[in-house]
């Protein structure tokens, strides 16, 4: 193993401190306590080193995670910061939230018989000892001249800010709210994780000279366009914040919240008898506030099974742990009243119906029967969806409609980049000869030249504009035609 110490083949992952029980019902500190350095390096011990490095392909930052694992176990713990900050200068706040069991540790080759090597754990390992025992700021390159605009202060934004503040680019923050953070912030309780981690990176973003403009909301104070114009580049991170309400009767009956409003300012919605409608984290998170908010009992209610539920298994382990149980296979449709507020909710039971491909999700459908659950608070943690962005293309969902380089789409062929020209002329026909001559960009250059070639002409429009590509098969382009003349 080239001079390599044998690895640590221990079947399951280095145990975790927790704070015990029941002393964590009567407080919001975190649970999980972290890993010692001991602890972390010889989880790190753990790791085969493995060539092909299936858990970087599958880590969404595509993280080095063999290597900054090499650096744990050999006890250089600032190395394994330096290079888990190339790609993620926030690991200490994606080691605990970010679903790592789905991701890079479900292609984990230790996974295939035993437990997977706890790779969030030793990231939220790394970025915890860099905090605590370093105190500076990754130093400040000269600046390249650039000016970047980041809408949104929440983990996007700030890391996308603090990653291009770092490399020497003149970075200002806008943000609708007068508080920093987003979600870690307002929607992510301390037992899972500390307010003061987003305080940490926001006070790094001050220290390296990043403004912020808060009370800023984009469509309303400011528009796209105008930051266009005014720097060079624009990034959106607005997020998914509008709840998703089920179908159901009497969502305005007092005892009745969104899990956004319940985890904001839980101290409003008192409840003994509680019931969380959702199975992801944030539902999970609502039901732990719940029991600590002095709740005698909370209850998931889900339309799937335990198997489907998105949460990650941990999170589902120490919630049921701490009391919380599952009520599955049912979904809400009326509130129940009794003396003007809430006293029940009646759910269609629902069971399961065959997946629409091969190896899919089972699908749900109604059962035709009906249960009442008796509770005095319902909370409906049903996910949150995006909201539009005015000015930009977006996808039914509200998502921005990208390209391959995440550059928003144009409807057409312009002079110039209208994302830098607001002048920017749109052609309404032009020559693939043009094209290329010009240097426009429409497609890179070789398909360019091989459809003057084959003689393809090309419609460039918008697919986010209703019926386009029915119109498109009529002829009716509302966009560019590129000719091959």
């Amino acid at each position: 193993m080239n001079g390599r110490r044998k690895p640590n083949m221990a079947p399951c992952q280095t145990p975790m401190a927790e704070q015990p029980m029941p002393e964590r019902l009567f407080n919001f500190d975190e649970v999980a306590l972290g890993y010692t350095p001991e602890q972390a390096m010889a989880e790190a011990e753990r790791c085969l080193n493995c060539p092909d490095r299936y858990c970087s392909a599958h880590c969404p930052a595509h993280s080095y995670i063999p290597e900054f694992i090499a650096e744990v176990r050999a006890g250089r713990f600032e190395a394994a910061w330096e290079l888990l900050r190339r790609t993620n200068p926030m690991m200490e706040i994606s080691g605990r939230v970010c679903p790592c069991e789905r991701q890079c540790e479900s292609r984990c080759t230790r996974g295939i018989k035993s437990e997977p090597v706890a790779i969030g754990q030793l990231e939220r390992f790394v970025g915890d000892w860099h905090r605590t025992h370093s105190a500076s700021i990754p130093p400040m390159p000269q600046s390249k001249g650039k000016r970047i605009a980041v809408v949104g202060a929440g983990p996007a934004g700030l890391t996308c800010a603090l990653s291009l503040a770092v490399a020497g680019f003149d970075v200002t923050i806008y943000e609708k709210s007068q508080r920093l953070g987003g979600i870690p912030i307002w929607g992510i309780p301390a037992f899972v994780l500390p307010g003061n981690l987003m305080e940490y990176q926001i006070r790094q973003l001050r220290e390296l000279g990043v403004p912020f403009h808060t009370g800023a909301a984009l469509g309303s104070d400011f528009t796209v366009e105008q930051l266009r114009a005014a720097y060079d580049a624009v990034f959106v991170a607005t997020g998914a914040e509008r709840p998703v309400s089920p179908a159901a009767e009497g969502l305005d009956l007092p005892g009745v919240v969104q899990a956004k409003d319940y985890l904001t300012e839980s101290g409003r919605y008192p409840g003994k008898t509680v019931l969380v409608f959702g199975g992801g984290n944030t539902a999970i998170d609502v039901a732990r506030t719940a029991l600590r908010q002095g709740a005698d009992s909370v209850r998931l209610a889900y339309r799937r099974t335990q198997a489907d539920m998105p949460c990650t298994q941990e999170e589902w382990r120490i919630a049921q742990t701490e009391g919380v149980k599952l009520i599955p296979l049912v979904a809400p449709d009326r509130m129940i009243a009794a003396s003007g507020r809430l006293a029940g909710v009646e759910c269609s039971q629902m069971e399961l119906a065959p997946p629409d491909y091969p190896g899919g999700r089972n699908n749900v459908r109604p059962s035709g029967q009906h249960i009442v659950l008796e509770c005095d608070l319902a909370v409906l943690a049903l996910g949150f969806e995006n909201i539009p962005v005015p000015s930009l293309p977006c996808d039914n969902a509200g998502r921005i409609m990208v390209g391959r380089d995440l550059a928003t789409k144009v409807d057409g062929v312009y002079d110039s980049d209208p994302a830098k020209n607001p002048d920017a002329k749109r052609y309404d026909t032009i020559s693939i000869q043009e094209v290329i001559d010009r240097k426009l960009a429409v497609v890179d250059l070789t398909a360019s030249i091989m459809c003057l070639e084959h003689k393809m002409p090309m419609a460039v429009f918008d697919l986010n504009e209703k019926d386009s590509i029915a119109n498109a098969m009529q002829g009716k382009i509302n966009g560019t035609i590129v000719t091959v003349d």
